[in-house]
């Protein structure tokens, strides 16, 4: 066999003849090309893929951001609403607690009216044959009501409002508080906030006021301490109804005095309540002073010797052991009495006289207001417990007889911080309303993409910037009197109002309109689209 004929491709070693096989391109190979392609399909699909994964994610992130945000301001004001209530509820605290003090304070002093009253009542009733035996009852059945109730009322009123009394205490304690919380409400609904952000995914917070008091980037309450004189205004409007009607029912054990006792418990509160209030608080003009308490107290003992002329005698029979001489001012001043009976100490028919006045309550009446009117008003003010003359006819410490007054150092409300004249802020709360706005400004930076490589995030500049505003109002009435106050989620626009502050203070512009014309403005609502 021959060379050619081994390595011929058409001659098998058998001696057989192969048909020839053409060589192909590798263009006309189509082996692998559904493989080749799906390979370069599936890179660009996982590319797609993950760009769309890396946008949700970061849209995700915004939303979570942006909700951080309306969280951190929502409960910086739920912080500070609270704090206002608390503020709210201490004022009207210490309203009640004076309320309480008043109510006690006019009730012994009632008691201890109506006494020298009911007495001068029940002498003069005695001194009757025919009234006699009732005058007798009705005394005995006050001086068991008097000797149980006004040791108790005595003390309690020492106890509340003495010169350490309780009561004043217990306000002066609440005054303190509430300066506390002035101090430290702001600060702590700045921390809150930052709290419930960075709860929230946040990693940087702050809590900016549109107004603030003495640092611009602290939130601060604005609130004051008003004057005292409105605590009382506050008590009086509900002056402890359930201590007042429990007080009148106990009126009913002294029988027949329970109309005096009441009317003058009555009095005695007005009494107080202007006694407390100022010009600032309001005034009450019904209140009775010391001096018309005593005339009043004069008043029922000449009543009662018109009802009684004997009592006109006794006095003209006392004038005469030391000479007459109230009775001859008398006799001066009525010439045709002097002209029927003579003048002491001469021509004087004491005899005659004393029947003049025994057979006519009116003379009898009038003798004793022109001759005793300053001995029976010293007698009725003596029994004033601390009064002239003595200790009377009832205990006490001799603050019984005086109106309610502040002592030093008083307490005093937390008020808003309008200069306005009305007490009534509701149409000028714009001026505090100002401190009780808040924004929420959020920040975090951009998340790394679990899908390739950082390079192919969906970047913000600068991480994610959010905000949010909160607003804390009051629905009722804009006072410290109103526990009402809310917080809502609002529309933000500080910061336009906060950067446009800066801009102009700067002197520097921000941002430009698409015609290249500054914008006077500026509008910062592209860092998101709340």
């Amino acid at each position: 066999m021959t060379d050619d004929e081994i390595t011929s491709p058409g001659i098998s070693p058998a001696g057989e003849v192969a048909p020839a096989v053409e060589p192909e391109g590798l263009h006309e190979d189509q082996r692998g090309v559904v493989s080749v392609f799906f390979v370069f399909g599936l890179l660009a699909l996982v590319l797609l893929f993950g760009v769309l994964f890396d946008t949700a994610r970061q849209t995700t992130r915004k939303v979570e951001m942006q909700g951080a945000a309306d969280a951190s301001a929502v409960a910086g004001g739920a912080y500070v609403a609270r704090g206002m209530n608390l503020i709210v509820f201490n004022n009207c605290g210490m309203a009640d607690i004076l309320a309480v003090q008043v109510t006690i304070h006019a009730y012994l002093m009632a008691i201890n009216y109506t006494d020298i009253i009911v007495r001068a009542i029940c002498a003069g009733l005695q001194s009757n044959p025919f009234t006699a035996a009732f005058g007798a009852l009705w005394q005995e059945s006050w001086e068991i009501f008097y000797n149980a109730v006004h040791p108790v009322v005595d003390e309690v009123d020492d106890f509340l409002s003495g010169d350490s009394g309780v009561g004043w205490e217990f306000q002066r304690a609440i005054d303190l508080l509430n300066q506390a919380l002035d101090v430290a409400i702001g600060p702590l609904a700045a921390l809150h906030a930052v709290e419930f952000a960075t709860d929230n995914g946040a990693e940087k917070q702050f809590l900016l006021p549109q107004e603030a008091g003495l640092l611009p980037t602290v939130p601060s309450l604005p609130i004051d301490r008003g004057p005292e004189q409105l605590i009382a205004v506050r008590a009086e409007q509900c002056p402890a109804p359930a201590l007042s009607n429990i007080l009148r029912v106990t009126m009913l054990a002294a029988t027949l005095s329970a109309p005096i006792l009441l009317a003058t418990y009555e009095a005695m509160l007005a009494w107080n309540w202007e006694s407390l209030q100022s010009e600032d608080g309001g005034d009450s003009e019904s209140g009775l002073d010391r001096d018309e308490m005593v005339n009043m107290g004069v008043e029922q003992v000449l009543q009662g010797v018109h009802d009684d002329p004997q009592k006109a005698v006794d006095y003209l029979n006392q004038d005469m052991i030391f000479g007459g001489p109230r009775t001859a001012g008398y006799m001066n001043n009525h010439p045709d009495l002097e002209d029927t009976y003579g003048s002491p100490p001469g021509t004087f028919d004491q005899a005659g006289f004393a029947s003049y006045l025994q057979s006519n309550p009116d003379a009898a009446e009038q003798y004793a207001r022109e001759t005793r009117s300053a001995e029976i008003a010293a007698t009725v003010e003596s029994g004033f417990p601390g009064g002239v003359g003595g200790s009377g006819t009832g205990g006490g410490s001799g603050s019984d007889w005086e109106p309610l007054e502040w002592p030093d150092d008083p307490p005093q409300p937390m008020v808003l911080d309008v200069d306005s004249d009305d007490e009534n802020v509701d149409d000028d709360h714009e001026k505090v309303a100002k401190r009780l706005r808040y924004l929420s400004v959020t920040w975090a930076s951009m998340k790394p993409s679990p899908i390739g490589p950082d390079r192919m995030l969906n970047r913000a500049p600068y991480g994610w910037m959010t905000y949010g505003q909160a607003n804390v109002y009051n629905p009722t009435k804009w006072d410290m009197f109103t526990q009402d106050w809310r917080v809502k989620l609002v529309a933000a626009e500080i910061l336009d109002e906060k950067f446009t502050e800066f801009r102009i203070a700067s002197d520097l512009i921000f941002g430009q309109n698409m015609t290249s014309v500054v914008d006077p403005g500026g509008d910062w609502k592209y860092v998101n689209n709340h």
